[in-house]
């Protein structure tokens, strides 16, 4: 390597090691991800740790099963739960979160993923979507006429957190318990090498092991009750869903469940208000899916590939393998950053540029290979109605601050979003005034 190439490479690496200590870098960390890939796509960092930016050297890695998922699971939630000083129901609501389907690698994920994928059936998905419209039309509803409004508190997170509660069947009243961990998710950032916040304060780490174990009793005791009675909804069909004899154990339906939480809560979320600050940011592509919603499809994957609401997927080396000319060796970790790797101009022609236009939609948003996000139909069904309400609805937004926050998390995703815009007169009023 030469010494100027290697002095850029030193570079890209501080700047990728300084990332979530400067909040300077949240708006925009592609021109960081972009000179780390095109020197080094697949870079061993200070915090032994590969990381990858490069798209084809992310898909080798999700496809291979000599990188396993346990095993970096478990180095994520160590910091959570340990077994010499934390309390049993800590520890052992840690390892209920490690049982959980996303964090299994086979034959334990097989088995999983054949139970709980009968639940997400593209019929089952196709099913709830009147009922998603409606919660829609509610929330849009509550803002169409105000001048002002936050799309993160008032439509994109109230939207995933009821849809997800509704299916599970967990009462309004008790939300704040059925989501009470995702606290957890904020903190497990990539810092570290991707190593489960080792760095995090104690203040926090205590608050989100309270977090955890309150979510995990509510759900026993919702799981215990649906096997006494069952009803319409999620959590019944998982406790009832059996294949060839076999049936999930406690611990795989609370890990199941929580999972699905947060991964059909927080993500989701970040996915429609990312889109709407894109769009927003992009008037003439925003005035584009106005003029023609048959594109909204196409803007929704676009959105997807260039608004990547997940940073990184982590993986542990069981073998040696080379990827991108570099040999990871057997127990070393990696995290595959899925946002870097959707801008690869190896794969996406001017991979910056937002085009709701494109018709490339092979992005890695919600990874590949076996663990495949068992819930994409329902997030892109979801965001994809609130996008059309917004779009049909709400007319022209504008962002009401100078500086949008984004927030230090696992998740990318801003600390609020306030919009302004001149609600749309009901036409009643409007032949009133005229006469």
């Amino acid at each position: 390597m030469s010494i100027d190439r290697r002095a850029d490479l030193d570079v890209a690496a501080d700047d990728l090691a300084a990332f979530f200590d400067d909040p300077s870098k949240f708006p925009d960390p592609y021109p960081m991800f972009r000179r780390l890939r095109e020197l080094e796509p697949v870079h061993w960092s200070r915090y032994d740790t590969w990381v990858v930016t490069g798209y084809p050297e992310a898909e080798e890695i999700l496809f291979n099963p000599a990188f396993a998922r346990e095993a970096s699971a478990t180095q994520q939630f160590r910091h959570l739960g340990q077994r010499d000083i934390d309390a049993l129901d800590v520890v052992e609501a840690v390892d209920i979160q490690l049982a959980s389907l996303i964090n299994r690698d086979p034959p334990a994920h097989t088995r999983l993923r054949k139970l709980v994928s009968r639940a997400f059936t593209p019929r089952a998905v196709a099913s709830w979507e009147p009922r998603i419209s409606t919660i829609v039309d509610q929330l849009v509803d509550a803002v169409a006429q105000r001048e002002e409004f936050d799309v993160l508190h008032d439509l994109a997170l109230p939207l995933p957190q009821t849809v997800i509660c509704e299916l599970l069947g967990v009462p309004v009243e008790d939300v704040a318990a059925a989501t009470s961990s995702l606290g957890h998710a904020n903190i497990m950032t990539v810092r570290g090498g991707g190593r489960g916040g080792s760095n995090t304060p104690d203040d926090l780490r205590a608050v989100a092991q309270a977090q955890l174990v309150r979510q995990v009793e509510y759900f026993r005791g919702v799981i215990a009750e649906r096997r006494r009675n069952p009803q319409s909804d999620l959590i019944s069909t998982l406790v009832q869903a059996e294949e060839e004899g076999d049936r999930l154990t406690m611990n795989e339906l609370i890990g199941t469940v929580t999972t699905l939480i947060g991964a059909g809560h927080e993500t989701t979320a970040n996915l429609v208000t990312n889109g709407m600050l894109a769009l927003i940011q992009h008037p003439e592509q925003f005035q584009l899916l106005r003029e023609n919603p048959e594109l909204l499809p196409q803007a929704m994957e676009e959105i997807l590939r260039h608004e990547t609401p997940s940073r990184g997927q982590p993986r542990i080396a069981t073998e040696e393998v080379v990827v991108g000319g570099k040999t990871i060796e057997p127990g070393q970790q990696v995290q595959v950053i899925l946002n870097a790797c959707n801008r690869d101009p190896r794969v996406f022609p001017d991979p910056d540029r937002f085009d709701i236009t494109r018709t490339d939609f092979h992005h890695i948003t919600f990874t590949a290979g076996i663990h495949y996000c068992l819930g994409a139909s329902l997030a892109k069904a979801e965001a994809s109605m609130m996008f059309r309400a917004i779009i049909e609805r709400l007319g022209e937004l504008h962002v009401a601050v100078d500086e949008v926050q984004w927030r230090r998390a696992y998740i990318r995703g801003v600390v609020s979003l306030p919009v302004v815009h001149k609600p749309v007169q009901p036409a009643t009023a409007a032949r009133g005034a005229g006469s």
